[in-house]
């Protein structure tokens, strides 16, 4: 029904609603019409959940779809869309708080329950870890979350500390500081928790006469939730031969069969280091969709870890900067996109452009000709509106793709690019 341009540089959900939106205001979709589930979309697309699920929410905020609980999503009549009376929750929400000052509740406290309430219990903590070999540092003082139903992507070049990290995220090593909760619980030495985890390393060891089923019938020993049907589903549709040797299979094939062998584990937790090196694109995109179809139907979050920016981009929720042991910066993708955008003006006189680079929020500035391009923060609305009152020749306003967003928040930083990919 719709076609994504991965070259188009708005946020994937912002491209999937304006296409719906195109559809229902030529009537190319009639009103009644039932939407096509998220869960559809997203294995359709190959894109995450949450990108359809956070699209199908922009069209019901402007009144061109709306829900019915049970049944799904539905072409609005504009003239007769049901309204949710936000402004009376609102009221009873600030009630609420107020309460909540009253009692001495600490706000940061509040923020964190209500960040759970949307996101879900469920998470990984990495709290303060430090993990050393001899003089190197692995990994050093790393803090993040990383929550149910969400993909989070672990970005770095190699020696960053990414495989490290991932080891100790999945118990396999003890920091030597900090420690990691999944779910609650320390997960090293903890049988229970490690089993909520699988975990996919670069260059997996299976000894020399396996063969898939083999392996299979190690993991179900291991793994109680293990889905013997799924496995077998899997194998079958991405035409993997279960009774081959192992050690004949190209280094795609060994991905391919690890990725099945994590699927049907049925863990909460997937853990994989560089998951796409070695697929060919079609069968990079048919992982994506599996992964975007197991999100869909129950408790799963992916943690991806990858030296290739461009393959994260349209199915990661979070992404985080992993740099020499240290993480240098861990923010949710879409809001990345949405508070960061590239301005190309001309003005008529420079006393304009300093005005203008006064009033925004720069992270970079340069020129080409007579053509000022400022990369900034701030939403598209914030940027135009500063640039407008200046009144330019000429203006634009870009969004950035994931990779010119980390180039330019690194250089703030004091790095450069280069010496991080």
């Amino acid at each position: 029904m719709i076609l994504l341009d991965y070259q188009d540089r708005r946020p994937i959900y912002e491209q999937v609603a304006e296409k719906f939106k195109t559809l229902i205001i030529t009537g190319a979709l009639p009103v009644g019409t039932k939407m096509p589930s998220v869960r559809q979309l997203a294995v359709d697309l190959s894109i995450n959940p949450n990108t359809i699920q956070r699209a199908y929410m922009e069209l019901e905020q402007q009144g061109l779809i709306y829900p019915i609980k049970g049944r799904g999503n539905f072409v609005a009549d504009t003239d007769r869309v049901p309204q949710i009376d936000r402004q009376e929750y609102l009221q009873e929400f600030k009630g609420m708080v107020k309460k909540g000052k009253t009692l001495k509740v600490d706000k940061e406290l509040l923020i964190s329950e209500i960040q759970d309430c949307y996101r879900g219990r469920n998470m990984i903590e990495v709290k303060n870890c430090r993990k050393t070999f001899g003089k190197v540092c692995a990994v050093d003082k790393v803090t993040l979350n990383i929550y149910n139903r969400e993909v989070f992507g672990l970005v770095g070049s190699n020696g960053a500390g990414k495989s490290t990290l991932l080891r100790i995220i999945a118990g396999i090593l003890k920091p030597d500081e900090g420690q990691v909760l999944v779910d609650n619980e320390a997960v090293y030495e903890n049988d229970k928790r490690k089993a909520s985890v699988f975990y996919i390393p670069d260059d997996s060891y299976v000894p020399l006469n396996y063969t898939p089923e083999n392996l299979m019938d190690f993991y179900r020993n291991y793994y109680p939730g293990f889905h013997k049907e799924k496995y077998h589903r899997l194998m079958k549709q991405f035409q993997m031969d279960e009774k081959r040797r192992i050690s004949t299979f190209s280094k795609g094939m060994k991905k391919r069969l690890m990725v099945i062998l994590g699927i049907s584990a049925n863990t909460r937790y997937l853990l994989g280091d560089e998951t796409f090196d070695g697929l060919d694109p079609v069968m990079r995109q048919a992982v994506k969709s599996l992964f975007a179809s197991e999100i869909m139907n129950r408790d799963f979050a992916p943690v991806i870890a990858s030296h290739n920016l461009r393959e994260l981009e349209d199915i990661c929720d979070h992404v985080g900067l992993l740099h020499k042991g240290g993480i240098l910066l861990s923010k949710e993708l879409e809001e990345m996109k949405r508070n960061i955008h590239k301005v190309q003006c001309v003005f008529s006189n420079k006393a304009k452009e300093y005005e203008l680079m006064r009033d925004l929020d720069i992270l970079k500035v340069s020129h080409q000709g007579s053509l000022l391009m400022i990369t900034a923060r701030g939403t598209k609305e914030e940027i135009l509106h500063t640039v407008e009152k200046k009144c330019p020749l000429f203006h634009e306003v870009i969004p950035l793709s994931l990779e010119e967003i980390f180039i330019s928040e690194t250089e703030v930083a004091g790095y450069e690019i280069q010496n991080l990919f």
